[in-house]
């Protein structure tokens, strides 16, 4: 747990610390994100990534070339806002030198309240509950006296009625007796295998600190299929399987016999117990585990005797909420060994309006897609791996009308910075924003009743500026503060000025950059680079 936060009384932004190239250079990896919230009045729960919460309020930082932003320009990195839900906020950033983890929160700019908390890192990461639904919250974020850019964000509307269960979802631990698979995510891609039980681990911690009524995994266990690789697992979940109710499907991973030596489907059902498809019921709602992997093949597929029993099922289970887990994507033909009959498997879906989302892993990656229904829309969601950036898990909160979906990073932020790291170069900027995805693909809310889905938006103003005139706006201190992202070429580097709920916030905001700015600045809708939503 985290010490107590500081109560110290701000008396202002001192100056941003000195920026080198090579302290500059190290800080240009991955994607730079932020957007805004706010505790709602002065009831919000606010936590770090180490489980501390009640912070002290402080007065707001001051704009423009005597305040706060002059002083912090280009400081902070990787700022990213991955966790907007009705009720709750998440953001991550990375400073050079171990420092402070600070909020400003507020419904206006002038109103923003300092919350800080004591322990001094490099990776940070802060969590927000307690949040009004669908309300404009502004932020930033702050360490050691060094603000990022001021951002705005709508909270999600919260389902009609009561929430009944809080669901943890995670996917892809890939834990690995040795070297591991040796396939194209550890290789390139900053698969951590070295890091996959710990991992794993906060992963359950996290989940388990939230509250939740029972945790899902949807496969890739392991790594290789590898006796001691399953034996791992059990000793790492035992525990939280104790507590509260644990299930889980087998990923193509899971089966691998001769492919790596494994021994496939028969140490998963050691491990796990389990034989699928079969029927969780939690209650207030029904998931349903399906088995979509088989031996030695990445591509997956659903027997036509396990498409027959759920249709069976879904008959009995009509009328109440039920998910479908399953580890390969089925809404569409997807890049990477998706299911290959997901059309017979939509066609039994399709007649039972009571499936409220379909969940799957295997992709390493945030992504939502949207399928019609009948006369109404179903969720697909995709969940990224713990093992690989941005190393994630989920969260749904299930109510009497509907659910709220959220994606979180893990806590362990130095370990989603070494996996970005870790992804070739050349490769950084692409792949990180396909596995990070846009704030729709990481965030939704879902009305059963209506079967319409909201999902999140955000629009950044930015500017695309050659490396080396970036290092003068450094040392000139512009007057505005931004954070830095990889941009299309290895000379250019994207300024990201401030991300805002909607595009006319946004084009205010560039509006009154352009006049102080020496550069031109764009409004960008944000999204994952991704494929089309579906098919």
């Amino acid at each position: 747990m985290a010490p107590p936060p500081s109560k110290e009384r701000a008396t202002g932004a001192p100056a941003g610390a000195s920026i080198t190239r090579r302290t500059f250079l190290r800080g240009l990896v991955g994607f730079a994100g932020a957007a805004a919230l706010e505790p709602w009045l002065l009831g919000a729960r606010v936590w770090a990534a180490d489980g501390g919460n009640v912070l002290s309020p402080e007065a707001p930082p001051g704009e423009g070339s005597a305040g706060a932003e002059e002083k912090a320009a280009g400081a902070l990195w990787n700022e990213e806002l991955v966790t907007v839900g009705a009720d709750r906020m998440a953001v991550s950033w990375v400073t050079d030198a171990p420092g402070e983890t600070a909020l400003w929160l507020g419904e206006r700019p002038e109103e923003m309240r300092r919350y800080a908390w004591g322990d001094r890192t490099r990776h940070h990461l802060a969590e927000v509950e307690g949040l009004a639904p669908d309300t404009r919250y502004v932020y930033r974020v702050e360490t050691d006296g060094t603000v990022g850019p001021l951002n705005s964000f709508r909270t999600l509307p919260k389902p009609p009625g009561t929430r009944r269960l809080r669901l943890g979802w995670i996917a892809d631990s890939h834990l690995a007796a040795g070297s591991g698979a040796g396939d194209l995510n550890q290789r390139y891609l900053g698969k951590l295998t070295d890091a996959a039980p710990t991992l794993l681990e906060r992963a359950l911690d996290d989940l388990m600190r939230k509250g939740v009524d029972a945790i899902i995994h949807a496969g890739d266990l392991t790594d290789t299929a590898h006796p001691d690789e399953y034996r791992a697992f059990q000793t790492i979940v035992a525990p939280y399987a104790a507590r509260v109710p644990f299930a889980a499907v087998p990923g193509n991973h899971d089966k691998y016999r001769r492919k790596t030596g494994g021994i496939g489907e028969a140490g998963f059902r050691e491990a796990i117990g389990d034989t699928l498809p079969r029927l969780l019921d939690l209650g207030a709602a029904t998931v349903i585990l399906l088995d979509s992997a088989r031996p030695d093949d990445d591509w997956g597929w659903i027997p036509s005797a396990s498409l027959a029993w759920l249709n069976r099922t879904l008959n009995e289970t009509a009328g109440r909420p039920t998910f479908i887990v399953l580890h390969h994507p089925a809404n569409g033909m997807d890049l990477w060994f998706g299911t290959t009959n997901f059309f017979a498997l939509q066609a039994v879906i399709a007649k039972h309006p009571h499936v409220v989302g379909v969940l799957s892993g295997h992709m390493h990656r945030n992504f939502i897609s949207l399928a019609r229904h009948g006369d109404g829309t179903l969720p697909y969601i995709e969940l990224p791996a713990t093992v690989q950036f941005p190393n994630g898990y989920g969260l749904i909160d299930l109510y009497d009308g509907g659910y709220v979906y959220t994606s979180h990073k893990i806590s362990a932020i130095d370990l989603s910075e070494r996996s970005r790291e870790a992804v070739l170069k050349g490769l950084n900027d692409a792949y990180v924003l396909y596995t990070l995805g846009g704030p729709g693909d990481r965030n939704l809310s879902y009305d059963a009743g209506r079967r319409t889905a909201v999902r999140q938006s955000g629009f950044a103003v930015v500017a695309v500026v050659e490396l080396t005139r970036l290092f003068t706006l450094l040392k000139e201190r512009i007057g505005a503060a931004f954070s830095v992202a990889a941009a299309e070429a290895a000379n250019l580097r994207r300024l990201v000025f401030g991300r805002f709920a909607t595009r006319e916030e946004a084009e205010r905001r560039r509006a009154e950059l352009a006049a102080v700015l020496p550069f031109s600045l764009a409004v960008k809708e944000e999204t994952g680079g991704s494929l089309p939503r579906s098919l």
